[in-house]
């Protein structure tokens, strides 16, 4: 049962799916052997005190709406020393009638998280059940969530619900 809210500001639906895309999963999207992210074995990706990038490539089909995107990050204590910085955003690509590139729902901290704990940022507006930022998959467009870590930040994966 999906019911629409008042001024089309998001969807209730009772029949979400939810994906899980792991670390092992990431691209680094830096050719630069000195900014490359390392596996913190053996849950997560981190970063020295150079700041790196992994993408989180999404294969969600079109015409389903994707309602929430979701890091899992974390802190290595191997860098006491420096603040960790964490940033993300969705990019989506499309293709037709000619290449754009566009970004949104950017996030950054720069919180240590506490030893051995993970914890979870969404990247989109949610109240409940509510999903403001919602939107459907189109078709021609590639989309990614790219993650950046520094100083001991890192990332265990990303979650995605959609309809």
């Amino acid at each position: 049962m999906t019911t629409a809210l008042a001024m089309g500001m998001g969807m209730v639906s009772a029949h979400a799916e939810v994906v899980n895309i792991p670390w092992s999963a990431a691209l680094p999207t830096n050719a630069d052997p000195d900014h490359q992210c390392v596996p913190s074995f053996p849950d997560s990706f981190g970063s020295d005190s150079d700041e790196c990038y992994l993408a989180f490539p999404l294969s969600i089909p079109v015409g389903h709406t994707i309602q929430q995107i979701a890091v899992y990050h974390g802190t290595d204590n191997m860098f006491p020393g420096g603040q960790p910085y964490f940033y993300a955003h969705l990019e989506t690509v499309t293709t037709a009638p000619t290449a754009t590139e566009s970004s949104k729902f950017s996030w950054e901290s720069s919180n240590a998280v506490p030893t051995d704990t993970i914890q979870t940022h969404r990247l989109m507006m949610q109240v409940n059940n509510i999903y403001f930022d919602q939107f459907q998959v189109a078709p021609k467009t590639t989309y990614q969530v790219v993650v950046a870590l520094m100083n001991g930040a890192s990332v265990s994966g990303i979650e995605v619900t959609y309809n």
